[in-house]
């Protein structure tokens, strides 16, 4: 912690936002099969393509990359992004949003693409995400980046929360930073030394030491 700033970061997916849901709802309408989730809480299996096979999930990901404004249209978790919009407006609260889409989604959905094809698919990802949590009132920095504890080291992040066990686990082993695991059903199984029921939760650890400072 620098001069009584307390940083926080925040993944987006499945934290703040419901990925699950927009998934689903657009795997539905070309597989009416799919059932269309609510919420991903007690989903088994993350992993899209092991839980509807490569080829569903790839039709899936290939209408979305159409459609274009996947990623601003994604519901809120609502307790959790009022929860946030409160926390992060206190004066010594600096946020980050720590989200690898521009990564994750260009390698493993949308294939080999060429240079220009690439940039302009990463700068159309991190303009939707901008102006989602814009939308939602979370201000603060977005950071494109898969290897989260680099990340949050660079950041010299005090508190991050993420729903990916791997993500915290890595976390955990390198930094210092207070890391919490967003509880699932399909990363329950995972050995971290902090998990939370809910961003509420995380939020209200940082706001204790906010009001502290």
């Amino acid at each position: 912690m620098t001069s009584n700033i307390i940083r926080v970061g925040y993944d987006i997916d499945g934290t703040l936002a419901n990925f699950i849901k927009g998934w689903t709802d657009q795997a539905s309408q070309i597989f009416p099969s799919i059932d269309q989730m609510l919420d991903d809480k007690e989903l088994e299996e993350y992993d899209l393509h092991k839980k509807y096979g490569g080829k569903r999930a790839n039709a899936v990901w290939q209408a979305i990359q159409r459609r274009s404004f996947f990623y601003e249209t994604l519901s809120p978790f609502k307790e959790a992004v009022e929860s946030t919009r409160k926390t992060i407006n206190k004066e010594n609260v600096e946020p980050h949003y720590i989200t690898a889409r521009q990564h994750g989604t260009i390698k493993n959905y949308f294939g080999q693409l060429n240079r220009h094809e690439e940039k302009r698919e990463k700068k159309r990802i991190r303009r939707h995400t901008t102006n989602w949590l814009g939308e939602y009132g979370l201000w603060g920095q977005v950071h494109m980046e898969t290897d989260k504890a680099k990340k949050a080291t660079d950041l010299a992040l005090d508190f991050y929360i993420d729903n990916n066990s791997e993500h915290i686990l890595d976390v955990q082993r390198k930094t210092s930073t207070r890391s919490y695991l967003l509880d699932k059903k399909y990363n329950r199984s995972a050995d971290v030394r902090e998990r939370v029921e809910s961003v509420k939760e995380f939020n209200e650890k940082v706001t204790t030491l906010a009001d502290k400072l």
